[in-house]
């Protein structure tokens, strides 16, 4: 039998523990992980300080001649940090690695030179059944989780992110009417939100010129004050393609 993988651990599938992939995969299927910023300001307290684990499920997987491939790094099976490692417990077919050195898209894995069948077998095929089904029930290659996405298939791509998880912190007080946008100029996640009691924070470029610049953008920085409290529920954001950022709060 080919290595292959049924199911895939990363932190986000602790929200629904009885469902992994209501949380744990995107609408298309990817699975999202987080990479700690490696150029964080050491003056910055993180709340996480290593980037997290992802654990491998499936047939095949427990064998020490396993290599996963993920851009220009390759992970080999022993005892470093960002390499694959099994898992010695009683479940077969499973290895673990550290998301520090992976890259976001599609994942290679071999076991003694024989590649995994998830990304290269047919998402479509159903074989003897009459027709694919409306929400694919038929199609051996796919994995619908049966609660929000009944069209996810077998294939396994990762996308990694890599933040500082203080990036949007009210200064006292709570944040409220959070938005959160991904600017596609500056790959950054933006967020704008009611800052506490009379302060209102937003993402964006604080040095702002004709041409837009990235060099002085954040993720969030303290904006604006105000003699009364920003009211959360009257929050609007917006990143245009270009980068720019634009915010409206009352």
């Amino acid at each position: 039998m080919v290595p292959y993988v049924t199911k895939i651990y990363t932190n986000l599938a602790n929200h629904k523990v009885s469902n992994w992939s209501v949380y744990n995969r995107t609408a298309l299927g990817h699975y999202p992980v987080q990479s700690v910023v490696s150029n964080i300001d050491a003056n910055i307290n993180l709340k996480t300080s290593t980037s997290e684990d992802v654990v491998l499920y499936g047939f095949n997987l427990n064998s020490d001649t396993a290599t996963f491939t993920s851009g220009g790094n390759t992970f080999t099976v022993d005892n470093a940090i960002d390499t694959l490692k099994i898992i010695s417990d009683s479940t077969k077919g499973t290895l673990k690695f550290n998301v520090a050195k992976l890259a976001s898209g599609k994942y290679d894995i071999e076991v003694n030179g024989i590649e995994s069948f998830n990304n290269i077998n047919n998402n479509n095929g159903y074989g003897a059944a009459s027709e694919a089904g409306s929400l694919y029930e038929n199609c051996y290659n796919r994995q619908p989780n049966g609660d929000t996405n009944n069209i996810l298939t077998d294939d396994i791509i990762f996308d990694v992110w890599e933040f500082n998880d203080r990036a949007a912190t009210p200064i006292n007080g709570l944040a409220t009417g959070i938005n959160m946008k991904i600017n596609q100029k500056t790959k950054m996640l933006n967020y704008a939100f009611a800052n506490g009691g009379l302060w209102y924070n937003m993402g964006g470029n604080i040095n702002a010129t004709s041409a837009y610049d990235a060099t002085n953008s954040y993720s969030s920085y303290y904006w604006a004050g105000d003699w009364d409290t920003f009211a959360g529920p009257c929050v609007g954001f917006h990143v245009d393609d270009l980068g720019y950022t634009y915010s409206v709060a009352s």
